[in-house]
């Protein structure tokens, strides 16, 4: 995998601290990793940019190495997303 490829994975995971649901709780969770000393926060954002990109790289080395198309990925994420949404209308 290129240096280029992995750059990007790791941007990707850093964006996605800006998740509709994460921005509720970052004040509590970086708090938290400030009371830690002066790089709790640096390190939870790298930990967690580390962590989403290393289940996106391994999700899609798993799809490529499996022969499984993308649209399968994506039908079953809408699914998923539209039953998330439901249960959230019903509670």
């Amino acid at each position: 995998m290129s240096l280029v490829a992995l750059t990007a994975a790791f941007g990707a995971g850093l964006l996605t601290v800006f998740s509709p649901c994460v921005p509720l709780i970052l004040p509590v969770v970086f708090g938290a990793a400030a009371d830690r000393g002066r790089l709790g926060s640096p390190a939870l954002a790298a930990g967690l940019a580390t962590s989403f990109t290393a289940a996106g790289l391994f999700l899609a080395t798993s799809r490529f190495s499996l022969g499984l198309e993308a649209t399968l990925f994506h039908r079953v994420a809408g699914v998923e997303t539209a039953s998330a949404g439901r249960e959230d209308q019903e509670a």
